[in-house]
């Protein structure tokens, strides 16, 4: 295993991909829109990269983002969340600070260094409203501060303006019977 002496150096490191577990929780691949007779283009649908310690915490936004079609991934630990985020480029990123290994302000200043990854949109998840960290956050471009515990509504709210401003296209709900409802 690599060891980095400063944030910097693990900047620029780039894991090879059998290091992490990272969990697609939902995915419409290739081989799965060909056998549904959609093409690549229209099969693309929002992605999302979860990284969070707390495996309620991403089961609950699980449970959001299938509700809205997303794409969803999850790590659970700082340096996976590096390399899942430089793998995947999701269209929203949610970070949460207090992570193993790495914590989540870390990430953030390493992707932001990153030309690849520097333009992310970023959403960082915490369960502490520490006013230091909201500006160093907001300073290195998260695009929103969420504090936990949250209920459904409220994050399924801010989770559709989110993905309406940075994928593009306002997502729906679904519900199991494949209703709409906004």
């Amino acid at each position: 295993m690599e060891s980095f002496d400063n944030v910097e150096e693990l900047a620029l490191f780039r894991p090879e991909p059998p290091r992490y577990n990272i969990q697609p929780l939902m995915s419409m691949g290739e081989p799965e829109a060909l056998r549904r007779g959609v093409s690549l283009a229209q099969a693309r649908r929002p992605c999302v990269l979860i990284a969070d310690d707390d495996l309620d915490i991403v089961r609950n936004l699980n449970t959001v983002f299938r509700n809205l079609d997303v794409e969803t991934h999850f790590v659970g630990d700082g340096r996976a969340a590096l390399y899942a985020a430089r793998h995947f480029l999701p269209d929203l990123f949610l970070l949460d600070l207090g992570m193993p290994v790495m914590n989540g302000m870390d990430v953030l200043r390493s992707l932001r260094k990153d030309p690849g990854t520097s333009g992310l949109a970023t959403v960082l998840l915490t369960g502490s409203a520490n006013p230091v960290h909201v500006k160093e956050g907001a300073d290195l471009g998260a695009v929103a501060y969420i504090l936990k515990p949250f209920g459904h509504l409220e994050i399924t709210l801010k989770l559709k303006a989110l993905l309406a401003t940075h994928y593009g296209t306002i997502v729906e709900d679904r519900l199991p019977d494949g209703n709409f409802y906004g």
